[in-house]
């Protein structure tokens, strides 16, 4: 996912990877929700945040920071 989205020429080919159609959209915010869910675990049990800082530095973490990003969680 992450070599591809770099790939991308301009940013709407970025969006339209992860929100170009409805099934996108739903996979993309079912991650970013799954990972909120994880984060707010991990909190609970590393009050250091040694597990957090891994999980946001890793692969998964970017995936989750690229759909925040593109695709913002309405306040």
């Amino acid at each position: 996912m992450m070599s591809l989205y770099f790939q991308a020429e301009d940013p709407t080919q970025a969006r339209n990877f992860f929100l170009g159609t409805e099934v996108r959209t739903r996979r993309s915010r079912l991650i970013r929700d799954t990972f909120d869910r994880l984060l707010v675990k991990v909190r609970q049990c590393d009050p250091d945040g040694v597990i957090e800082d891994a999980l946001l530095g890793s692969s998964n973490g970017r995936i989750h920071r690229i759909i925040n990003e593109l695709d913002p969680v309405p306040s």
